[in-house]
């Protein structure tokens, strides 16, 4: 049986695996995006941004490029411009979104937190980045799949570290230390064309979400 999708360009690769269940209530999260104190302008600038990227993924252009060629162009596009963490490049005397600091002699592909210069970093969150062909749960780096590499940071981080992102740039997926690798929330790149999916998406990974 061929296994449709609610969005004809959507890949295979940004699909939810069957037999797994929502980290949030689904009544919460639609709770929160209908807040009237959400700021309307913020939120369109930030969906124009995911709507490039989607756009971007349609057009076939995200296909001709691999994790490295894309990775800090959409770091500072997507959770920059459109969720608010700010790099170290930045200017600020707080930053929220680093590259490639080591943990444990590992190195994820991003952490999010409060960052001060000359202070150590402890994240709230661990980011593993892969390219838009890659299976989130079947393709492996070095044994790991990329969930399997999340999981692996943030068993290294201190409990405050709460937090796991895994994206293909095609879907993103969000978990909690706390949880199980079978629950997750999850968007794909096209779902965010529909403006109240993207305000849940919105809610849910922006800085102060």
């Amino acid at each position: 049986m061929v296994n449709k999708t609610l969005f004809p360009s959507e890949s295979p690769v940004a699909q939810r695996q069957p037999k797994t269940d929502r980290l949030i209530l689904a009544r919460f999260l639609k709770d929160a995006a209908e807040d009237k104190r959400l700021d309307e302008n913020g939120l369109k600038a930030a969906h124009a941004v995911l709507l490039k990227w989607a756009d971007l993924e349609t057009s076939g252009r995200l296909g001709e490029l691999n994790e490295s060629q894309m990775q800090g162009d959409f770091l500072a596009q997507v959770f920059g411009d459109a969720l608010g963490y700010a790099g170290p490049l930045d200017g600020k005397e707080v930053w929220h979104r680093e590259q490639h600091h080591p943990i444990a002699g590992e190195t994820p592909d991003a952490i999010l937190g409060f960052f001060r210069q000359s202070e150590d970093h402890k994240p709230l969150a661990v980011v593993e980045l892969k390219g838009p062909k890659v299976h989130l749960d079947r393709d492996r780096s070095n044994g790991r799949t990329a969930v399997g590499q999340c999981w692996d940071y943030l068993v290294n981080t201190p409990p405050e570290c709460r937090w796991g992102i895994v994206s293909n740039v095609v879907s993103f997926r969000l978990y909690e230390r706390n949880s199980t690798k079978r629950k997750y929330e999850h968007f794909t790149l096209q779902s965010l064309r529909d403006f109240d999916a993207f305000k849940q998406f919105y809610v849910l990974f922006h800085r102060r979400g």
